[in-house]
């Protein structure tokens, strides 16, 4: 917000809104250290959408969190992404968060990398937990677990080797 020319003031209110977008206006004056893995990457998130990006690229934002943590972080995304309704491009190697939070899914071949398919997600939305134990949503994890398990046991066996 500084690069961009913004006054203290100015600053202030958007910081004091986006922490309170992503449920952290409680948190405000601690120290990026003393928060959670959840509420770093929430603080992330309020970071990046700071700026009113036209599209937010994600790559692998909750890869170092616990599966607890992940899973809920999946369900405040999917709630901040209902409020914004921002174009976000995100990266994961975990088909049912790809599955869970998306509208399209493009798998990629490992090696050479190019497009094996490109999945319409047509879940009804809003998505929560229960989603994750529907038959359609099982059925597209495994659609696309089918597309790439070649090259995943391939990428483990050259990896021992």
């Amino acid at each position: 917000l500084r690069v961009q020319g913004w006054d203290t003031a100015r600053k202030e209110k958007k910081v004091a809104d986006m922490l309170r977008w992503v449920q952290l206006e409680a948190m405000a004056e601690r120290m990026p250290r003393a928060l959670s893995g959840g509420q770093q990457q929430r603080v992330a998130l309020a970071r990046a959408m700071a700026i009113e990006p036209a599209v937010l690229l994600l790559d692998e934002p909750f890869s170092a969190l616990d599966a607890q943590t992940r899973e809920i972080m999946q369900t405040e995304l999917q709630r901040i992404w209902e409020e914004g309704r921002k174009t976000v491009l995100f990266v994961t190697h975990q088909i049912d968060e790809a599955v869970f939070l998306a509208d399209r899914v493009l798998v990629f071949a490992r090696r050479p990398g190019r497009l094996l398919e490109d999945i319409r997600i047509d879940l009804p939305r809003p998505r929560n937990m229960a989603t994750k134990r529907k038959p359609e949503f099982v059925a597209l994890v495994d659609r696309i677990w089918r597309l790439i398990e070649n090259d995943v046991r391939e990428s483990v066996l050259v990896e021992k080797i």
